[in-house]
């Protein structure tokens, strides 16, 4: 949204570039209304001192949740072609898999790609290849033991947000389980566990059904909504908020 205003996009980068950070600024944005407007506004993003740039696919309004279609990705190899070689371009937008991920490169020329949501469900994805069911809840196992591991020090850790997306297929299909997971803990590392080892249960007695996957919930299917339990009253902030 802030695209809209150049000037004040240009000031920031500015600011931060002048700022002595001491490391190399990326900017990311998404495509305007036209080609033309898109290469100029990441000219003036480079010029005003980013190193690189990560260009997505799509128009702020072209979103898959507003019923918008796939990822552009002309007008992005459109701004490599534009701008000098030793700017670092990446590519986003419409990256499910690997293939995604090494066709998009090819169409569009760039140095690399970002993915989001196609990760925050497989965080696998650049290994390749369609994961089984058991290897699925492999990674939610091997995910819990990293936040044992590094625990968060949030009121509200992202445990069960990110298992969330991972586990989407199952819950997306399955009322009850949905509610049984709605109702563990957010901070209980140890019931969250038990969620995981009760879905891999039910996956060797062959009673675990799976819908659609969290990337393509805006693309196919229902759209389930997140229930994460939170306290009717957050904690109060002290001090200025920054």
């Amino acid at each position: 949204y802030l695209l809209e205003d150049t000037n004040t996009v240009i000031g920031v980068v500015r600011a931060v570039a002048r700022s002595g950070i001491g490391i190399p600024i990326m900017a990311k944005i998404r495509l305007l209304h036209s080609d033309v407007a898109t290469i100029s506004t990441c000219r003036a993003i480079v010029d005003a001192g980013a190193s690189g740039l990560c260009v997505h696919g799509r128009t702020k309004d072209n979103r898959p949740k507003y019923g918008g279609g796939p990822a552009d990705m002309r007008p992005i190899a459109a701004v490599r072609r534009a701008l000098p070689a030793e700017v670092l371009i990446l590519a986003n937008g419409g990256i499910e898999t690997l293939e995604d991920a090494q066709a998009s490169m090819a169409d569009t020329g760039v140095d690399g790609v970002a993915v989001a949501e196609g990760l925050l469900e497989n965080p696998a994805l650049a290994q390749g290849g369609e994961l089984c069911d058991a290897q699925r809840l492999g990674l939610a196992s091997e995910y819990i033991s990293l936040c044992r591991q590094m625990p968060s020090n949030l009121p509200y850790p992202p445990y069960k947000p990110h298992l969330f997306k991972m586990l989407y297929r199952y819950l997306e299909c399955d009322d009850a389980l949905h509610e049984q997971f709605s109702r563990t803990k957010g901070t209980d590392l140890d019931s969250i566990e038990a969620f995981v080892d009760a879905l891999d249960a039910r996956l060797k007695d062959g009673k675990l059904p799976a819908g659609t996957p969290w990337y393509r919930r805006w693309r196919e299917g229902k759209r389930l909504v997140q229930q994460v339990a939170t306290p009717k009253k957050r904690p109060q902030r002290r001090g200025p908020r920054f």
